[in-house]
């Protein structure tokens, strides 16, 4: 195990085969899209995927791990290229240990494609809880590490800067409140640990809401907020509880049979299941 710290844009760069490992919230995804968005702007074949949509089509279908990967990473985007060679690419697999009890497939896979793709970058990320690294476990470990107190701050007011405003002595104000939030320990703690936390923090502050005092009444002003503010699609009626139940449902039947397809298709999937329920 190492001290040493390193910068995020640098993964991939010298040692080809990684794992980054980091708690739930704390911006796994959010870094795998931002190296996508860098390796694509460098000219690389850059592919972003679920590794779990991969390894279902592996284990389910009977597919190679690079037609899974190319399966996955095109999915819903209209483009089809079966024939396309994967060397030299970059390789980029959210979520291993979501992978379950199929993490040593998983790993078996990761393994063999590094092997026979030498030039090939390959990225995972994981959760340090439920991880098992298996045939990768020589791979390059990096730790994401939570922000310090002043880069917290700092990193809320750049959201709270993002955000629109009616008038700047608004957002001054929502600047101090967060500020004045989050310097509450138990908030501290979480903020610090998880980027979506922050966010989450800054939401609040830019309705002129109190977080509170503590994890718990943080959460409970969030739920309430989010109640307090339907979505701006949802026309007329809200849907009852068991109604959305119902929707749950169909949803969950729709991704244990269909997983692997789009989310615009699953959609359309629960919506004529639901017409047919509802008679409509």
């Amino acid at each position: 195990r190492s001290d040493q710290s390193f910068t995020s844009h640098t993964i991939g760069r010298f040692v080809h085969k990684s794992v980054v490992v980091g708690g739930p919230g704390i911006g796994k995804s959010t870094l795998l899209k931002k190296l996508a968005l860098e390796y694509s702007r460098d000219g690389y074949l850059t592919l972003l995927v679920r590794l779990p949509l991969v390894i279902a089509l592996v284990t389910r279908e009977g597919r190679r791990f690079e037609d899974s990967v190319l399966e996955v990473a095109l999915s819903g985007s209209g483009v089809r290229a079966p024939s396309i060679s994967l060397d030299g690419a970059v390789i980029l697999c959210d979520g291993l240990d979501e992978c379950g009890n199929q993490q040593s497939v998983a790993t078996a896979a990761l393994h063999a494609f590094s092997q026979a793709h030498p030039r090939t970058r390959i990225v995972v990320s994981t959760r340090p809880i439920g991880y098992w690294p298996g045939d990768i476990g020589h791979w390059r470990h990096y730790e994401l590490q939570p922000l310090k107190d002043t880069e917290a701050e700092k990193a809320l007011e750049r959201v709270l800067s993002a955000l629109p405003f009616p008038n700047e002595p608004l957002r001054k104000k929502a600047v101090a409140l967060a500020t004045e939030q989050l310097r509450a320990k138990s908030i501290k703690e979480a903020a610090s640990r998880s980027p979506l936390m922050l966010t989450l923090l800054a939401a609040l502050s830019a309705k002129g809401i109190d977080p509170g005092s503590g994890k718990a009444a943080l959460y409970r002003q969030l739920f309430g907020l989010i109640e307090s503010h339907p979505p701006p699609r949802l026309l007329g009626q809200i849907p009852s509880g068991p109604e959305r139940n119902r929707f749950l449902e169909l949803l969950g039947w729709s991704s244990l049979a269909h997983g692997n397809e789009s989310i615009d298709q699953t959609l359309d999937r629960c919506a004529e299941w639901w017409s047919v329920e509802m008679g409509t």
